[in-house]
């Protein structure tokens, strides 16, 4: 892929992960009980939805950054850089922290610590494997 798709694909993403952190936290809150009333409805769950919903909610943290991990580590390729598994986790925590900072100024909206441990450890778990199967 040229280098212009692979940084706008990067580009659009950084956009979209900050579009979901500048939602409020009743819009935010109604987004994940509306699947995570999908799922209780599809698995027949009862009086968990709290439980799920941290899971749901924890998850997308993940899968936001893993896949962060993976439009960065593309894009590093395309430069003849030592240390891009490195400069890509730094990058990833360095845009987690400016994510969970952003949150307060956001109506509802708190920074966790533990956002920026998952969205840190999606992004690094997308680059090791990437780092290790494109060696």
């Amino acid at each position: 892929m040229p280098k212009i798709i692979l940084g706008t694909l990067l580009v659009i993403w950084l956009i979209i992960i900050f579009m979901f952190s500048n939602q409020t936290a009743d819009k935010s809150t109604g987004v994940s009980d509306k699947f995570v009333s999908s799922i209780t409805n599809i698995l027949n769950i009862k009086n968990k939805d709290e439980e799920i919903s941290i899971i749901v909610r924890k998850t997308a943290h993940f899968m936001e950054y893993f896949i962060l991990g993976i439009l960065l580590f593309l894009n590093l390729r395309l430069y003849n850089l030592d240390n891009k598994l490195i400069i890509g986790i730094i990058f990833c925590f360095i845009y987690a922290v400016s994510d969970e900072v952003h949150q307060i100024f956001i109506d509802g909206r708190t920074p966790k610590l533990l956002d920026i441990f998952i969205d840190t450890l999606g992004a690094s778990l997308s680059l090791f494997i990437l780092n290790y199967i494109l060696k």
